[in-house]
């Protein structure tokens, strides 16, 4: 459940659904000792490699969407955020060390189910965290508190 009231935290690896060549990194640095990342180096914009979650909002209006991520240089540090069916918008990393940054847009979610992609952009870009805000002066710190699981709709 996304509560609009709160700030909602969600593991990337405890996605819906996952597609292409997203792939699970062990690693006992991150939050929940994994982070998902995809391989490789340089631009690639692959729509099909993908982490989806079926979200279920209450207290629904504008989220800002915020990812702890990692991207090594300037050609592995973003992905892309879609909604539902509404066009994808970039997320782009903190470089050359794990970090939490907001997205190039806010999104408006209603009350109940929507679907949240993050999506290939650049190979070689790392997420361990997604938040969603409504509050647009929240500023995430370190590992963020305990994450949520979504719940399916």
């Amino acid at each position: 459940m996304i509560d609009g009231s709160t700030a909602n935290f969600i593991e990337a690896e405890q996605y819906s659904s996952v597609s292409g060549n997203f792939q699970l990194l062990a690693d006992g640095s991150r939050s929940g000792g994994q982070a998902m990342m995809v391989p490789g180096s340089g631009m690639r914009k692959d729509p099909n490699t993908a982490i989806t979650f079926n979200l279920n909002v209450q207290n629904g209006g504008t989220f800002y969407v915020w990812l702890l991520g990692y991207g090594r240089d300037g050609s592995t540090d973003s992905f892309f955020v879609k909604v539902d069916d509404r066009g994808a918008f970039d997320a782009v990393l903190v470089q050359g060390k794990w970090g939490w940054k907001k997205a190039s847009e806010s999104v408006k979610l209603s009350d109940g189910p929507h679907t949240l992609r993050i999506t290939n952009r650049e190979d070689g870009a790392h997420v361990d965290k997604i938040l969603l805000t409504k509050d647009k002066k929240f500023t995430p710190s370190d590992l963020g508190p305990a994450a949520l699981v979504p719940q399916c709709s």
